[in-house]
């Protein structure tokens, strides 16, 4: 059985959101996956960056992982 990754990236405009005290976009990345991935965070924390072109500073981008069981992700979502 192949591993599977299950994720979505949800971006938030500024007008509904703020981290810490200041009104502010927000990208949301959330996953879950068998334990290599928890690897590649900083990689798709780059891919979000790009896509943003860096206008979304990193202090604004979160994730949410989960770990499923090697080869069995289940009905998680």
């Amino acid at each position: 059985m192949i591993p599977s990754v299950i994720g979505e990236v949800l971006f938030i405009n500024k007008e509904l959101t703020f981290t810490g005290l200041k009104v502010s976009a927000l990208a949301i990345i959330g996953l879950r996956a068998p334990s290599f991935i928890f690897g590649l965070v900083a990689k798709i924390t780059q891919i979000v960056l790009k896509y943003t072109k860096e206008s979304l500073p990193k202090g604004c981008i979160w994730v949410n992982a989960g770990h499923a069981v090697d080869a069995y992700l289940g009905d998680y979502w």
